[in-house]
């Protein structure tokens, strides 16, 4: 039992929990090509996805306002479910985000939860959220803010081993 206890205490235990992480914002140009690529695969989306509706007859007013609303309400769960279903099964990317080599990740650099990326989705329906990355010094918008993510630059970033 003494020689497994100097072999303990001979053998130096590496402590990674100080390894450096460094997560470098994404940049103002990054994030306006997440935006645009982005908005492009949902109007794609969108507008492939419309022809669903095309065969319906709206012969009656009633009839015409449910499809609308049922219209109006898949088109929200697109543009919602683009965004949610993106960056939490591609590790925080979008097809914008992959383009640009920018990721999600929560503010210490790990892969945020699915509640985060629920929470980040929906507040982008918020009226004039995409201009909230003009109202901070920082580069962040509502969407990272509210939800305790950041969007990063893979390449000048340090990440955090996963555990």
């Amino acid at each position: 039992m003494h020689n497994e206890d100097q072999l303990l205490d001979d053998y130096q235990f590496e402590d990674t929990s100080n390894s450096e992480v460094f997560l470098s914002i994404a940049s103002n140009g990054q994030r306006f090509v997440n935006y645009i690529v982005d908005r492009i695969v949902v109007r794609i989306l969108f507008y492939s996805s419309g022809s669903l509706f095309g065969f319906m007859n709206a012969s009656s007013s009633i009839y015409f306002i449910t499809t609308i609303l049922l219209f109006i309400g898949f088109l929200f769960f697109l543009f919602f479910g683009y965004f949610w279903l993106c960056e939490s099964v591609f590790g925080g990317r979008t097809l914008g985000k992959l383009l640009s080599g920018t990721k999600v990740v929560d503010e210490e650099g790990y892969q945020p939860s699915s509640l985060s990326i629920l929470g980040r989705s929906l507040a982008r329906i918020v009226p004039l959220e995409p201009l909230s990355i003009f109202f901070n010094n920082d580069g962040t918008m509502w969407h990272d803010q509210w939800s305790g993510t950041l969007v990063i630059d893979i390449k000048s970033s340090t990440l955090p081993e996963e555990i």
